[in-house]
């Protein structure tokens, strides 16, 4: 078969998945062994919670990359008065599976490097808030060949317009 795209692969797993929390791992990133358990426990703690990411460590086959940015907790209205492209690290995620459905999914449609983005304000603007704990609790591999990296065969600059496309259509105003 052939490779259909994150957003339908996000959509086909989110439905399948038979248990109510949903997590995310990219297969050549590493999860710290307790990165779960740390965020089962937010979710337990935190009912009106229906997402919660980590902090990122950026690494290489060199090692460790310093710079990666910190993600705070971040509200609907927060975002509508200062949008961001970036407020949760997508492979960190930890979500309850109804406030996915509910939020409407993955879009299918997205195929490359905006797919995370659109679910994301979409889940924001549904549920009013995503958190992030403020350990590091991820370690996101970056390498020459890397998408999200380098902006694929487009480019960042094009990637950046089509991300404040997207944010702008989303905006309350």
């Amino acid at each position: 078969s052939t490779n259909q795209g994150l957003g339908k692969a996000r959509v086909q797993g989110i439905n399948a998945a038979s248990n109510e929390i949903i997590a995310f791992q990219d297969a050549d990133d590493k999860s710290h062994p307790t990165r779960l358990q740390k965020q089962l426990e937010f979710l337990d703690a935190h009912p009106e919670s229906n997402l919660v990411g980590t902090q990122i460590q950026y690494f290489s086959k060199d090692g460790l990359i310093p710079g990666a940015p910190k993600h705070a907790c971040l509200t609907w209205k927060e975002f509508n008065e200062k949008p961001s492209s970036w407020f949760v690290n997508s492979p960190t995620i930890c979500m309850r599976k109804e406030a996915a459905i509910k939020a409407g999914n993955y879009n299918p449609e997205h195929v490359s490097m905006i797919e995370d983005l659109d679910f994301l304000i979409r889940f924001l603007k549904t549920h009013k808030r995503v958190d992030n704990l403020e350990e590091t609790l991820y370690q996101y591999r970056i390498h020459p060949t890397q998408l999200t990296w380098q902006g694929g065969k487009e480019g960042g600059e094009y990637w950046s317009k089509k991300r404040k496309e997207l944010i702008d259509s989303y905006l309350d105003s």
